[in-house]
């Protein structure tokens, strides 16, 4: 009789112990890319930044751990939540670089991402804003990431008919100084900006 009141209580112990190793040692830890070729080799762009600045694959995404997304300027949907999420990770880890290329290019202007950049309290390269070549960005965002970009016709009489003018991924994408993709993380859910920021104080980022 003992022996059976005793038994549920070690089989939920025994899962608790499973469920821990589990989440300590790999769900939180593992960050082995997932595609070894480098994404500077698959993408051949020149774009400029909030600066002013030309700027290469190899000058933004190798060298450093960087979070790459994509956004435009007047985006009154995802973008905001992202770029707050974005902002977390510029204000306290210094040493990863964010890069976030926009979708709209023909509005977003250098003289425009400086002045957005400006808004959220960005000050130096750390967090790149890119604008340039449309077909670049696109191609970019689709055949080195797998992130959907798409333009859409919106109807002009519309308030605020652009917001709805371009589509694209909430996901933001983290990779190593090899320019590797190490993991992807929905912008939209907090449990995934939680693992985020647990991923980039066990790689001692900040």
């Amino acid at each position: 009789m003992l022996k059976s009141q005793w038994f549920p209580i070690v089989l939920f112990g025994l899962g608790v112990i499973i469920f821990l190793i589990w989440y300590y040692g790999w769900y939180k830890t593992d960050l082995s890319p997932i595609d070894q070729t480098p994404i500077y080799k698959k993408v051949n762009f020149r774009l400029i930044t909030q600066y002013g600045d030309t700027v290469t694959p190899i000058d933004v995404l190798k060298g450093q751990y960087t979070i790459v997304g994509f956004f435009f300027t007047r985006c009154g949907g995802i973008c905001p939540n992202m770029n707050r999420n974005l902002k977390k990770v510029y204000d306290h880890y210094e040493k990863v670089r964010i890069v976030s290329f926009t979708v709209d290019p023909y509005h977003d202007s250098v003289t425009v991402l400086r002045k957005y950049a400006e808004q959220w309290g960005v000050s130096d390269r750390r967090w790149l804003f890119l604008t340039g070549s449309r077909r670049d960005i696109y191609l970019t965002a689709l055949d080195a990431f797998n992130l959907v970009v798409l333009e859409a016709k919106a109807d002009t009489t519309q308030p605020n008919w652009w917001d709805k003018t371009f589509i694209h991924s909430e996901e933001v994408v983290l990779l190593n100084p090899e320019g590797q993709i190490l993991k992807y993380y929905d912008t939209t859910d907090s449990s995934d900006m939680r693992l985020l920021l647990e991923h980039l104080n066990n790689l001692n980022l900040n």
